[in-house]
């Protein structure tokens, strides 16, 4: 199941003054992340979970730590759930990239999925092969080891290396397929 949490609905219901539309102050981010978590808890059929940014004009650095980075942090180490940012405008999106740059100085790596008008980008740092892995899927919208192998021209077991990488990062999806050949991994994005 797909779960989309509106951000301005969340602020809206928990009185954020202004309906959500400046989401800031720690005490405020703290509010939002709890929702969130508890939303994740009470749905636990989840499978992709969408932050929807509509309406949001400014969401600081404290909101963005604790209701994006925070929450990505739990899902990847206490559930299979797949997250991913919805609506963000530049100045949303600029206050993302300059905390995951933050954390990173301290020595994590935070790779957080958003799409921005139709196309699915990383924010983040990524290292080059796993950049230009993205790109391809992102063109492509589906592949397998095979595939992507074919495509740079290297092992098939580095191609798996890269993708596995980027599926544990939650920047891609993975489903099995089976076929004559066995089962294989095809990994995406969202739809």
């Amino acid at each position: 199941m797909k779960l989309n949490l509106i951000m301005t609905e969340i602020a809206t219901h928990l009185n954020v003054p202004g309906g959500g539309i400046v989401l800031g102050t720690r005490p405020i981010a703290l509010r939002l992340k709890k929702e969130v978590h508890d939303t994740i808890i009470f749905n636990n059929n989840i499978k992709i979970l969408t932050l929807d940014f509509t309406g949001v004009d400014v969401c600081d650095y404290s909101c963005v730590d604790e209701v994006i980075i925070e929450n990505q942090l739990y899902l990847k180490e206490h559930t299979n759930i797949f997250m991913y940012i919805t609506n963000a405008n530049k100045d949303v999106l600029g206050n993302l990239q300059s905390t995951i740059a933050w954390r990173e100085k301290q020595g994590m790596k935070i790779h957080i999925l958003y799409q921005y008008e139709g196309e699915f980008l990383v924010a983040g740092t990524l290292e080059d092969s796993l950049q230009k892995t993205f790109n391809i899927i992102s063109a492509k919208k589906k592949i397998t080891a095979r595939e992507l192998a074919d495509i740079l021209e290297i092992q098939i077991n580095n191609a798996s290396n890269r993708l596995k990488k980027l599926f544990d990062s939650r920047l891609v999806l993975r489903t099995e397929q089976r076929d004559s050949m066995g089962m294989q991994h095809v990994y995406m994005l969202p739809e």
